[in-house]
């Protein structure tokens, strides 16, 4: 992974002045407001935010030429799939990849009855499947299997390209991060979608500390009633990678990260607004003294569900513990469903 420095120096020249080397790959964050909608422009769409906003941009911006390879729904909600029966209304596309899940939300309905009519061809993602675009291929780091919460069924992926990597994460929350790093699945990366919108259910120090992202991007809508992003996960951007780059679809507009012949980075915003450096401001979250290092000791002393803050914290124990053997070591899944202290927030 190249380091920090040279990211800065790098992408800090395309403000103003214009990139000598031919753009080989451009990654576009499009602005939808609250929800995600990603094209890579080797012809693959993540997601289509709510409405018409994804649809517009791929008409508007030049970057479509012909239709679209791949559509990657990353899970059901509808800020993520609200968009994408008029993007298939808008284009040809070849294959639509989603997690399996079926719905009952008109969202849905929509979005599956656009594909069908549409005749695409259809995938189900499960870790290790590799989605090729041309001559790039990414990998599908998540689902292994379905469980009952939708956002942790979110799709997973892993874009590598000319040495740099991309990471997209739909909604997953702490306890897909801490399985994912368990599994040997992640490492230093460049370039991190921040899951669920800010959400302080995700990016977990734990997580963050072995990605290492040099810049982090959240979609998120102006004066979203949710509070995204959240001061905990910004902070925990900050104290993980300090004088790392934040950028914001609410502040900086479609952000667009591209690579070019000489294997440079380059970022571009709507807004022209700079980055925001990541600071770390030493305070620790209440109730969550575990988040910088293992989730915890399985070997004991015992834990039970009151230990913990909330939801995430206990089931990143839980999947941690079985991960080394443990199995339910402090039986913190009393129904023996997978989700660990449901009662928590």
């Amino acid at each position: 992974m190249k380091g920090l420095t040279a990211v800065v120096l790098v992408l800090g020249l395309l403000f103003g002045v214009s990139v000598s080397a031919e753009i080989l790959l451009s990654v576009h964050f499009i602005d939808v407001g609250q929800g995600d909608a990603i094209l890579i422009d080797y012809g693959e769409l993540i997601d289509g935010g709510r409405g018409k906003a994804c649809s517009l941009y791929l008409r508007t911006s030049g970057c479509i030429d012909g239709g679209l390879d791949v559509l990657v729904a990353t899970h059901m909600d509808a800020d993520h799939i609200g968009g994408l029966d008029e993007v298939l209304k808008q284009y040809q596309v070849n294959e639509v990849w989603t997690n399996g899940n079926s719905y009952t939300t008109a969202a849905y309905y929509d979005f599956r009855n656009a594909y069908i009519a549409e005749a695409c061809h259809t995938f189900t993602a499960r870790r290790d499947d590799m989605i090729a675009l041309g001559d790039v291929s990414v990998r599908v780091l998540h689902p292994s299997t379905l469980v009952s919460d939708r956002n942790r069924n979110s799709i997973v992926l892993l874009l590598s390209f000319m040495g740099w990597d991309f990471l997209f994460t739909g909604d997953i929350q702490e306890s897909v991060e801490s399985n994912l790093v368990l599994c040997g699945l992640l490492s230093d990366i460049d370039f991190l979608k921040v899951a669920h919108h800010g959400s302080r259910y995700s990016t977990s120090a734990y997580f963050l500390l072995t990605t290492t992202p040099q810049i982090s991007i959240i979609s998120v809508g102006a004066t979203n009633s949710y509070g995204h992003p959240t001061q905990e996960v910004l902070r925990r951007i900050g104290c993980a990678v300090p004088g790392s780059w934040i950028l914001r679809t609410d502040i900086h507009g479609t952000i667009i990260l591209s690579v070019d012949a000489d294997a440079k980075a380059y970022y571009r915003t709507t807004t022209g607004v700079a980055p925001i450096v990541a600071t770390c401001n030493n305070h620790s979250e209440p109730g969550n003294d575990r988040e910088s290092g293992v989730p915890c000791d399985c070997s004991g002393p015992d834990l039970n569900c009151s230990d913990f803050s909330t939801h995430a914290e206990a089931q990143r124990c839980y999947d941690y513990c079985k991960s080394q053997g443990y199995g339910d070591v402090f039986r913190l899944d009393g129904d023996k469903d997978g989700s660990a202290c449901e009662s928590l927030p």
